[in-house]
């Protein structure tokens, strides 16, 4: 297998760095559909354990912010910075997955009377949400995979957009993406990349949709019923069953 000419490390990646390399290694991302990275505007609430979020559109609040920037240009795909001390590349494909494989561009927001894009209460209904899974013990109701969509596909995208980072010669460490190990309660990061085998290799030049249409490696998914089980056997009153769990 033939690796990069030279790695590429960037001390201090800005949002520009995160979309040239979204674009690499998942054109499908910034093709007619736009693709939106920035920073959380300061009137948005507090999103509670939270350093970055992806949405499959930008509601009517994300449309205004970006409107006010000069930055809209139609409906697309969002991905949102908490910190601006806190932009890292790990990050921006930690959330490019979440927006695989592509969908199709949604309605626009609906825009007021005044012309103007009117705001909406999503971004404080999410907020709620975040405020209230960190007063709960989810993980004593379910797996922590499940929270945020972090399941085996979500692993396998990760994996794939990993390689092909290493493979246009930037330094993004696996552990710097987050998606495996105790915080989603499962194997870690490494066991998962050694089960996939070649297949991010095989597949390098795919589309993450004629990925997923692709039967998942033999190794990959013995893993993952192992991780179902060790959650199973580790919560005994559950309602949880192992085929709902791996399905």
């Amino acid at each position: 297998m033939s690796g990069p000419s030279r790695i590429t490390h960037i001390n201090h990646p800005t949002l520009d760095h995160c979309r040239e390399l979204i674009g690499i290694v998942a054109p499908e991302l910034v093709g007619d559909v736009p693709l939106y990275t920035l920073v959380q505007p300061p009137e948005f609430p507090k999103l509670e354990r939270t350093a970055a979020v992806a949405t499959r559109h930008a509601d009517a609040g994300l449309a205004a912010s970006l409107a006010a920037a000069g930055e809209w240009r139609g409906p697309g795909n969002t991905i949102m910075f908490c910190d601006h001390d806190f932009i890292d590349l790990g990050l921006a494909l930690h959330e490019a997955a979440h927006l695989l494989p592509l969908m199709p561009a949604p309605k626009p927001p609906r825009v007021s009377d005044e012309g103007l894009i009117a705001p909406n209460a999503h971004w404080h209904a999410y907020a709620d949400l975040l405020r209230g899974e960190a007063e709960t013990d989810l993980a004593a109701i379910m797996p922590r995979w499940i929270v945020g969509d972090h399941g085996l596909q979500f692993v396998r995208r990760c994996l794939h957009l990993a390689h092909r980072a290493w493979h246009a010669g930037f330094d993004v460490p696996i552990w710097q993406m987050s998606f495996a190990g105790d915080q989603y309660d499962l194997s870690v990061d490494g066991e998962y990349r050694k089960a996939i085998g070649d297949e991010p290799v095989r597949l390098r030049d795919a589309s993450f949709a004629e990925i997923e249409a692709e039967p998942m490696p033999a190794e990959f998914l013995d893993l993952f019923s192992a991780d179902v089980q060790r959650w199973l056997d580790a919560h005994p009153g559950t309602r949880w069953t192992h085929a709902k769990l791996a399905s």
